[in-house]
């Protein structure tokens, strides 16, 4: 498959993908992790012969990750055929006609493999300023050596830690007052990722929420005026809060 086609297939446009970092500000856990999840689906949308599920994800996911989501197994990217088949000794035509076209197909699925990876190093060398990739640039190929995993592992290794700062905004962002007609999933999503995030920061968080859980709820209620409105309340208690 060819870059242009490759291009064609993809869910997001690489120049729309979200930003990791800019030049005056440095990579975060939150813009990576924005970034990671939006490379993941590109890997994913390019068919791969070894996975046509999983596509090339494990071109950029961490395989200590990708064996959890692949039934244990690793991930095994396409192998070079080599420049031309190689007939056995006495083979048929039919053989020979044979070995051609599963040579031919393996070419393809490599070539593939080889363009999707120099896209997806571009899709994050061009969302990330060289200064925070130095250690790994090489002064004559560049990036055009580095896999797009290394590229990924570098910048999780340097930046990816969450900060006390991050744990506050995190914690400010779940208890944000949820603001009717915006849909109560809304507020649901927000107090999951954000005990989620809280949990990767080693910040334990109890699944039953407090008052303080359910103050966004409660701040908002005195503008709830409808019986759908009201239901969804009852769903949120059910859902959040243990039976007294």
């Amino acid at each position: 498959m060819k870059a242009s086609d490759i291009l064609a297939l993809l869910p997001v446009k690489p120049e729309a993908m979200p930003k990791i970092a800019t030049s005056i500000q440095e990579p975060t856990r939150l813009t990576l992790k924005s970034f990671q999840e939006c490379i993941q689906d590109q890997a994913m949308a390019i068919t791969s012969a070894n996975e046509p599920t999983l596509g090339f994800l494990g071109l950029v996911l961490k395989d200590s990750s990708y064996v959890t989501i692949n039934n244990g197994n690793s991930y095994a990217h396409p192998v070079d055929p080599g420049l031309s088949p190689v007939h056995a000794t006495g083979a048929t035509a039919a053989q020979i006609t044979e070995t051609v076209r599963l040579f031919t197909i393996a070419r393809e699925h490599y070539k593939t493999y080889c363009e999707f990876q120099v896209i997806l190093v571009s899709m994050i060398t061009n969302n990330c300023p060289e200064k925070y990739l130095t250690v790994l640039k090489h002064p004559i190929t560049k990036f055009r050596q580095c896999t797009p995993i290394q590229l990924l592992t570098h910048l999780w290794n340097e930046y990816g830690t969450i900060t006390s700062h991050d744990l506050t905004m995190n914690y400010a962002q779940m208890t944000a007052q949820w603001n009717p007609p915006t849909p109560i999933e809304d507020l649901f999503l927000q107090l999951r990722e954000g005990q989620l995030f809280a949990t990767e920061g080693s910040e334990t968080i109890d699944d039953t929420p407090s008052r303080k859980d359910f103050q966004p709820l409660l701040d908002c209620t005195v503008k709830i005026i409808d019986c759908q409105s009201i239901f969804l309340i009852i769903q949120f208690q059910r859902q959040f809060f243990n039976p007294l």
